[in-house]
């Protein structure tokens, strides 16, 4: 229909003062404090959409049943995979790692 998203998100109490907001800032505020920060810390979330951002992956990741990811950066110097590999000196090499032998990695 004209007007709808079917994408919609669901509703969400808190976008409305009937919702616990002044509980919520006051916690952010009280541990933000507690770790030495500062009002003005507390209000970079206003200003900074990054720092919002993190901190609503922050949220989703810590409720139950969330699966915990990481992520590493690595940096190689000019060798191909084959040349790292024999560099490790590693006791076995997985037999299914395929590579082009003319290929330079830089991360």
């Amino acid at each position: 229909m004209k007007g709808e998203n079917s994408m919609a998100r669901p509703k969400s109490d808190l976008l409305s003062w009937e919702g616990s907001w002044h509980e919520i800032a006051k916690a952010i505020a009280n541990a933000v404090l507690t770790q030495g920060g500062t009002d003005e810390d507390v209000r970079a979330i206003l200003k900074n959409k990054q720092l919002a951002t993190d901190i609503a992956k922050l949220l989703i990741a810590a409720r139950p049943g969330a699966v915990e990811t990481a992520s590493y950066s690595v940096t190689v110097s000019d060798r191909t995979l084959a040349e790292m590999i024999e560099a490790g000196h590693y006791d076995w090499v997985n037999s299914d790692i395929m590579f082009e032998e003319s290929v330079k990695y830089f991360v």
